[in-house]
Order: C-alpha cells, then structure tokens, then sequence
C-alpha cells in the first residue's frame, strides 16, 4: 500500500541559512514536488537587511509558473514566511540532468533579468553523455548567465570541490560553505552537497524524504550511499552539540530528515537484505524448471521467477518495476566487484547468466533502452557462480 505523503508547505525557512521552495509540480515520481532550496548566510525573518542577500539556488524545479512566482517574491522579499530583506541568486547548483531538476534554468535566469540581478552562474558535476541536456536548455537565454572565460556556460564541479556564499559587507563572517559530493547511482552526474557549517546534506535524489529512490547503476549508488554517511558522520563529530540541524538531510523529494546516517544506513541495508534475498533464491531450484530438467538447469532462474517469489505479497502492478530492481541486483551481482580481493573467484562476480539457447551473456552496465530488449532481459536465465557453466560459451550481448 503506498505510504500518504506528507504534506509540506510551498515555502519553508528550514533554517536561518537555508529556504525550501516547492517546484509545484506534484506528480507520482516527484512526490510533492521537485525541493529547491536558497542557500544563504544565517538570516531572521524579520531582519530587513539595507544589502541584499546573496545566495545559491539548488535545482529549478521544472519552471511552472507557481514556482517562479514563490521565487520572485521571496527574491523581492515580499514573502513573509522568509523575510523583508532582498535576495539576489549569484550561483545555481543543478544536482543532476533530469528534467524536474534542469527544466527550470530559462524561466528562472528569464526572472533574474526581469529584476536586473547579475546573471548567474550556473553549476553541474561535469558528464559529457548527459551535459547536452542542459545546454540545449541555455540555447536561447543569452546572456542570462556567467559564462567561463572559455566561452562554456556551464562551471564544472568536480568532487571535494568547495562553493561559499559570497560575501557581503554586512555579515563578513557569516558565509556558507557548500561541499560537492559526487554520487552517482541515481544518475552518472548525480551530486549531494554538505552544508558544512549546519551539518546538512542536501541529496538531491540520491535519498528520498518518503519512499526509496530509483537508480540506474546499484553497485556505484551503494558505495555513494557508504561515501555520504561516512562524511556525513565525520561532519556530526567536527561540530559542536549546539547546532541543532547537524546530521541532517535535505532531499529534493519530500519532507526533511532527521536521523541522515541512521536513513543512509537503511536504505544500505534494504539493498544488501535483497541481495541476500536473491543470492538465496538461485540456490533453490527454479519454479519455471520441469522435472526432466537436469539438476543444474533447474538452478536457473529468469527475473520473473524472481519477482514473483520475492514480491508475492505484493500487486502484480508493481511486478514491472520490481522486475527492473531486480535486474539492476544482477547486474551488480555480475560484473566484477570492485572492493573484492585481487585472488577472489571469477574477480567477485556471484551470478553468471544464460540466454534461452544456453550461451553466457555478457553484463554490462548499461540498461535495456527499450522494449525488445527488456524483452531479452526478462528472459535470461540466472545462476550461481559455481552451478556449472552454460552448454555453450559462446558469449551472446544483452
């Protein structure tokens, strides 16, 4: 049964540095709406600063007309939930390509002209398969931005790189600074980012405020997931008790958590139990085998009989999509394990696994791109590592 999400106010002032405006665009995978956030120096909703207040805008939603009109009041200082004090957005930081992220950047950069703001700039974890997306975006916005000194309008982060809050002359010792962690697994060019002086990571997709995240590569989102909680727990212990918001996390999707390293370690765990839960099924005989099936054939499994053993309780509407998790499991399962020692078996790799005319298919990381070739994948006939080698070694492609 899907769990009621909760319900979150279109503007939010999490704390003093920190401003949560809704995308306004609700929708099945973007829960409530894509979280985009203001990042600030620490502010009172009733300071009435005589500068204005520079900040760093996470993500742009998709662009809806709601959402440019929240930010333009609050950049106006017209919101009260915010405060009377003008805003001005020096830099925006994209956490990743998809489009409830990126969709944004014209009508937002659009906006900042309309008010004679400095044109920004702009942000992104640098990817060359997923970096057109957002220039194609930028074709028509002109000068709306701050390009490099290569003519490029996009600033490449790289991980471990630092972004402050520019300084103002009011509050000299008051920035913020914004820690790029690169994170791929949701996507290639995924990144969270540690408010290091509140100890809050904002994790765009990677760690959802309900529900689980979609990824598209397990094995580098598990170790993105050990990464966070790792800086994340070194970040809790540098900070003194009195910040109230250390260890926190900020997800672009749904409401804000509390217990960060305790939901890291969650989401680590509910996808090591279904490993396990997996590895433990392809050692039992597969439902689909008959019983003139040799003993080794029968350990095959194909993702069907997977889902249907492990999703039993739950509606067939969901099998598609967990027929989807559970390829991205094996396909974990059989490429080489990059933390695996350098004498393990077949370099780490647990399951092998064979098309219907018995040839060893080749895994790689990427995804089937459309429905013939899920088709293929569905069925493919799955085993231990050590349950015997297929009839014929000939390596088909998936």
């Amino acid at each position: 049964m899907a769990t009621k999400l909760q319900s979150l106010e279109d503007v939010t002032r999490m704390v003093g540095s920190v401003v949560r405006i809704l995308g306004g665009n609700p929708g099945k995978f973007t829960l409530q709406g894509t979280n985009t956030y203001l990042i600030s120096r620490p502010t009172q909703s009733d300071e009435n600063s005589t500068e204005a207040i520079n900040c760093i805008l996470i993500d742009t939603g998709e662009g809806k007309e709601g959402y440019i009109d929240r930010l333009k009041t609050i950049l106006l200082g017209k919101d009260p939930r915010v405060g009377p004090s003008k805003r001005v957005i020096t830099d925006i930081v994209l956490t990743h390509w998809h489009h409830d992220h990126i969709g944004g950047l014209p009508s937002v950069l659009k906006l900042l002209q309309s008010l004679d703001h400095q044109p920004p700039k702009i942000h992104k974890f640098s990817d060359n398969s997923v970096d057109h997306h957002i220039l194609d975006l930028l074709k028509d916005s002109g000068s709306g931005f701050t390009s490099k000194s290569s003519g490029s309008p996009l600033h490449f982060l790289k991980d471990g790189d630092i972004l402050h809050t520019t300084q103002t002359s009011s509050q000299p010792n008051s920035l913020r600074s914004l820690q790029v962690i690169h994170s791929p697994g949701h996507t290639s060019d995924h990144i969270c980012l540690l408010l290091k002086e509140d100890g809050i990571l904002l994790t765009g997709d990677h760690v959802l405020g309900q529900g689980t995240s979609v990824f598209e590569d397990l094995g580098a989102y598990l170790r993105s997931l050990k990464t966070c909680k790792r800086i994340l727990d070194e970040q809790k212990d540098d900070l003194d008790d009195s910040v109230s918001t250390k260890g926190h996390l900020y997800p672009a999707h749904g409401p804000s958590i509390v217990d960060g390293t305790g939901t890291l370690q969650e989401y680590l765990d509910h996808r090591i139990q279904r490993e396990n839960q997996i590895l433990d099924l392809l050692k039992q005989p597969a439902p689909s085998a008959s019983e003139h099936d040799s003993q080794k054939a029968s350990s095959f499994w194909t993702i069907p009989d997977i889902v249907s053993k492990l999703y039993s309780d739950y509606p067939e509407s969901l099998y598609p999509a967990a027929a989807r998790g559970i390829f991205l499991h094996l396909q974990k399962l059989a490429l080489p394990d990059p933390e695996a020692d350098d004498n393990a078996q077949s370099e780490g790799r647990k399951v092998y696994c064979c098309d219907r005319d018995n040839r060893e298919s080749q895994i790689t990381l990427n995804l089937p791109q459309d429905d013939q070739s899920w088709h293929r994948a569905m069925e493919l006939r799955w085993s231990l590592v050590g349950n015997g080698l297929p009839h014929n070694k000939n390596q088909a492609t998936l």
